[in-house]
């Protein structure tokens, strides 16, 4: 690592009202205080209270954290290592780790990072495999660091969408050959879960809309993969109406798939009564995510609603340790 520094902005969106979580975490992290900067952005919109927040930016990189993220105490040296060793890399990101203590949020957290709920995307909750050029399948917007020159450059987020800002941005990044986008296993944050069955699933559906609206104003080639939940969707719905019994048979497929992948984690954590939960989870998650999908879809083309939110909503910006 170079004898100077690189110094780090990190940008906080945080809810009206809501308490300060992160100033004591980031002043006990393995990084010189005076090349890091915190500014807390207080507002209803994340990608907008995020592009304001850099406006005040002085960091060399732009460091996206939530309010409830816990940095591992050598996350700048590893983020430092990663842009230091090649300057073409652009962005770096890594998995925000759940923390769960209780038997529910162990649920909620294997459902996370299980590849069965979430294919290739369990990356971001999970550290999978070596440092890697990667996309935005495996990045999450909670752990993401960017070269401030080349944010500015590109345009900075979508204000329309949320979530799915940094998932377009990151596709926007690639589509312009603008550098590397990589992937470090160790580069950690970790994310206290929310003991709440009804929240847990309903982010779900946020997530399914966002990546609806995402794809919607978004140029790059459709993957397959995000239809996928929705299409499950619809055929759930159609088996009101379709009642041979052979029409059922990927719906058996499913779940015998479920069972078999919950059977890893039951025996790992010598909780049985999971193998019958998980199952039922997986299944709520992708329905949720695919009427999301759906809901997205219907808004653009058929009610033609937009969500085109400008970055003229009432924020507060309060900046921490100011780099000097």
């Amino acid at each position: 690592m170079s004898q100077e520094r690189l110094s780090f902005s990190v940008i906080i969106p945080k809810r009206v009202g809501s308490k300060d979580l992160i100033s004591q975490n980031i002043k006990s992290l393995d990084y010189p205080l005076h090349k890091l900067e915190l500014i807390l952005v207080e507002g209803k919109h994340p990608a907008v209270q995020r592009n304001e927040g850099v406006k005040i930016a002085n960091g060399e990189i732009l460091c996206f954290w939530d309010n409830d993220c816990q940095p591992s105490p050598q996350y700048f040296q590893k983020v430092s290592q990663v842009f230091e060793s090649d300057e073409n890399v652009v962005a770096v990101g890594g998995p925000a780790i759940p923390i769960a203590k209780t038997f529910f949020k162990k649920i909620y957290a294997v459902t996370l990072q299980s590849y069965f709920v979430h294919y290739k995307m369990r990356a971001r909750y999970i550290p999978i495999g070596k440092m890697r050029e990667t996309d935005e399948k495996e990045l999450i917007g909670c752990n993401l660091c960017i070269r401030r020159e080349k944010f500015l450059e590109l345009g900075c987020f979508n204000p329309a969408l949320y979530p799915n800002e940094e998932n377009e941005f990151l596709n926007r990044l690639k589509r312009k050959n603008m550098g590397k986008v990589i992937y470090s296993p160790d580069v950690i944050v970790y994310r206290e879960m929310r003991d709440n069955f009804f929240f847990f699933i309903k982010r779900f559906y946020k997530y399914g809309k966002g990546r609806a609206k995402q794809i919607l104003c978004d140029s790059l080639k459709l993957n397959f993969i995000f239809f996928l939940p929705c299409i499950f969707f619809l055929y759930i719905l159609s088996l009101i109406l379709i009642k041979s019994p052979f029409y059922y048979l990927p719906l058996i497929v499913y779940f015998c798939g479920g069972m078999v992948n919950s059977l890893k984690f039951a025996f790992k954590e010598k909780i049985l009564l999971s193998i019958f939960i998980l199952p039922v989870m997986y299944f709520l998650i992708h329905i949720s995510y695919g009427l999301g999908f759906l809901s997205g879809v219907i808004r653009y083309f058929v009610l033609k609603i937009g969500d085109n939110l400008g970055p003229n909503i009432t924020i507060n910006i309060e900046k921490i340790n100011s780099l000097r």
